[in-house]
């Protein structure tokens, strides 16, 4: 990440509301949409209707699945062009809740949940476009955090199907070989989601719980610290520079500066989840931009969509949709681009299956 201070507006109060996500207006009455493919050629595919240059509206048909990979995006009437997905060869087994994390270069995969919960590890080598087995995990477990420091990989907290386990194991990838170390000192019984960044030698950890805790950890040292979540119960954390960016209940994004120890408001989140405490999908920072990947616009509750944020308008704009809508996902970056691996996909009957995709930001 770049130890520049991000160009994000550092304020709880906003100069207007929200506005929505319309980048022209089509001409009335609106087509309804999934993608860009339902619509003319120069409109595409925002909230559920076909907005665009006033070209005419596509005739109307039978929409597309939303598991159909959708067309790029036009370039937006701002000049920008939105980000688009590629995919890779997916990982070896399908899973969701995965703990992701980058390290030399490398994507890992963790954990999570197959079917049943699982502790097989992975590691997927972007130049080969190949995924490989590595030492599993000594405890079986899904939604924790996974991040790399130095020659370690720190996987933090996590549970099962009946037990969250308040459990710091550290995987050595020049050894292939696991460790274990001291987890945060708390009680682990109402966590149910972690979340981890890395800003030096220190890590940061959110636990999602009755208690919002905010957990740090000295890696020079060996020690925890341990502090009440004054914004609330925050995850989906994203370091850039000295700040941490994280989802608060809202769901809203909030910022944290490290140097000055304050949390502060940015913008709140337009999706369509049932559950706006804990939304499908993840903050990622790219290209000097702060982007929310795992939307749910236009793919209906399954977070297949991209929102970048601008803070000269307080706003999130539609940049973007991956072509297999999933959630619970596991997002990390290398080389300036974006990998999206597992999840859970909808099927027609509405049951939730995991996802074994993986898909890269493109160039």
């Amino acid at each position: 990440m770049s130890g520049r201070r991000p160009r994000i507006r550092q304020s709880g109060r906003w100069a207007g509301p929200l506005m929505g996500l319309v980048i022209a207006a089509c001409a009335p009455p609106r087509q309804q949409c999934l993608s860009s493919r339902d619509c003319a050629t120069s409109a595409a595919c925002v909230n559920g209707a076909c907005v665009g240059s006033g070209a005419p509206v596509a005739p109307a048909g039978t929409l597309p699945s939303p598991q159909q990979p959708p067309d790029p995006p036009p370039v937006r009437a701002d000049g920008l062009k939105p980000l688009c997905f590629e995919t890779r060869s997916p990982m070896t087994i399908p899973r969701g809740n995965l703990m992701v994390a980058e390290h030399n270069g490398l994507i890992y995969a963790f954990g999570g949940d197959a079917g049943q919960i699982t502790k097989i590890a992975e590691v997927y080598h972007p130049a080969h476009d190949t995924w490989r087995r590595i030492a599993s995990m000594p405890t079986a477990r899904q939604a924790g955090a996974a991040v790399a420091v130095g020659d370690q990989i720190h996987v933090i907290g996590g549970k099962d199907q009946q037990y969250v386990h308040g459990v710091h194991e550290v995987y050595w990838p020049a050894i292939n070989t696991w460790t274990q170390l001291d987890p945060p000192p708390i009680d682990w019984g109402g966590v149910a989601r972690v979340s981890a960044v890395v800003i030096g030698t220190h890590i940061y950890v959110s636990l999602v719980g009755p208690n919002a805790q905010w957990a740090i950890y000295d890696t020079t040292e060996q020690t925890w610290q341990v502090q009440a979540l004054t914004i609330g119960a925050t995850h989906s954390l994203i370091s850039v520079g000295d700040h941490i960016y994280g989802i608060a209940e809202g769901p809203v994004v909030v910022d944290y500066s490290v140097n000055e120890g304050a949390w502060a408001s940015l913008a709140p989140l337009v999706h369509e989840t049932n559950d706006p405490s804990i939304p499908a999908g993840r903050l990622a920072w790219q290209s000097e931009q702060l982007y929310y990947v795992g939307a749910t616009l236009q793919t209906r509750g399954l977070g297949g969509d991209t929102l970048q944020h601008f803070p000269d308008s307080a706003r999130w704009q539609y940049s973007g949709t991956l072509s297999i809508a999933r959630r619970s996902f596991g997002l990390a970056q290398t080389a300036g681009r974006l990998y999206v691996a597992g999840g859970f996909t909808k099927e027609q009957s509405g049951q939730y299956i995991p996802s074994a995709a993986l898909e890269v930001s493109c160039q």
